[in-house]
C-alpha cells in the first residue's frame, strides 16, 4: 500500500491519506501527554545502558556515565519490577534517546506488553547508537496498567562526544592501565570473587613482584578479610614473615609435610 503524506489538518495536527490496493483494516495509535504517576505503585522501573559489544554485567545507570561515544552501538536496558503478590499485565512505552537511531528490528518508539509474575522482574533491551555528538534527552520509560500510568523512570541527558575525554574503565585491564593507585582502589572496593570487570587474582601477579605494591595490596586484601594463596605466595619472594606465616597456616598440605614446627631463614 502507498502512503501519501498530507498537509496540516484543520485541527492543527498532521494528516495523511492511504491508497489501499486491497481491502484492509486501519488501526491508529496515538501517544498523548499524561500526568506523572502517583507514588506508592506496585511497579518499579529503571533504565540502564551498556555498550553492545559487552554484556549486561557492564550496564550502568546512564546518569552515572559522563560521556557516550558517537557511532558506538549501545543497549538501552529497561528493568520493570513487580513488588506485589499478584501477577500484573504491564505495558511499557520505550523510546530510544533523542538524536539516536535504533538498530536491528528496534523502533524509535514502541509499546511492549508483558505479564509479570508476583515479586518478579521483566527486562527488555533496545539497541541504538548516536550518529553525531551533542547533548540529547532520554525520555522516561512509562509503565501502565489498564491504560493508567503507574510508574516511570527518571529522565536522562546523554552527553555524546566523538572521543572520550577521560579514561573509560570497562575491564580490569583498564584499571591496571590507570596505575597502581587505581588497582589498589579497585582491590579495596570491588567484588573480587564475583570477578567484577573480569578480575582474577592471577592478573595481579606481575605487579606483585614489586615489594612496595605487594605490601600495600596484601594489607588491602587482609583488611577486607580476603585471602588468595597465589598472592600471599609472593611473601616468600619478598621475605615477608607475616604473609608467609598466614599462607603456611592456611595451607594444610604444607602443615602435613612440615609438621607443626620448623625453622627457616626464608
Amino acid at each position: 500500500h502507498a502512503l501519501v503524506s498530507g498537509g496540516p489538518s484543520a485541527g492543527g495536527g498532521l494528516s495523511a491519506s492511504f491508497d489501499a490496493a486491497s481491502p484492509c483494516i486501519f488501526v491508529a495509535k496515538e501517544i498523548a501527554s499524561i500526568d506523572c504517576p502517583d507514588a506508592g505503585s506496585d511497579l518499579g522501573v529503571a533504565v540502564r545502558v551498556y555498550k553492545a559489544k559487552l554484556d549486561e554485567t557492564a550496564s550502568q545507570d546512564p546518569l552515572a556515565v559522563k560521556e557516550f561515544l558517537s557511532s558506538e552501538p549501545y543497549c538501552l536496558q529497561v528493568i520493570v519490577t513487580n513488588v506485589s503478590p499478584k501477577q500484573l499485565e504491564v505495558q511499557a512505552l520505550v523510546q530510544v534517546p533523542q538524536g539516536s537511531v535504533p538498530l536491528g528490528s528496534a523502533s524509535y518508539t514502541q509499546a511492549h506488553t508483558h505479564r509479570i509474575g508476583a515479586f518478579a522482574c521483566w527486562r527488555l533491551t533496545v539497541p541504538f547508537y548516536f550518529p553525531r555528538p551533542g547533548d540529547f534527552a532520554g525520555a522516561p520509560v512509562y509503565c501502565s496498567i489498564d491504560g493508567r500510568a503507574v510508574a516511570r523512570s527518571s529522565p536522562v541527558v546523554y552527553h555524546v562526544v566523538r572521543a572520550l575525554g577521560s579514561v573509560e574503565v570497562e575491564t580490569f585491564a583498564d584499571v591496571v592501565a590507570a596505575g597502581e593507585e587505581a588497582v589498589l582502589g579497585f582491590l579495596g572496593a570491588a567484588d573480587l570473587f564475583g570477578r567484577e570487570r573480569g578480575f582474577t587474582f592471577d592478573r595481579l601477579y606481575p605487579m606483585l613482584q614489586q615489594k612496595s605494591f605487594f605490601e600495600r595490596a596484601v594489607a588491602c586484601l587482609r583488611g577486607r578479610g580476603i585471602f588468595d594463596r597465589g598472592v600471599w605466595g609472593y611473601g616468600f619472594l619478598h621475605g615477608d614473615v607475616a604473609a608467609c606465616s598466614e599462607l603456611l597456616g592456611a595451607d594444610r598440605g604444607v602443615r602435613r609435610l612440615l609438621g607443626s614446627h620448623f625453622e627457616s631463614t626464608l
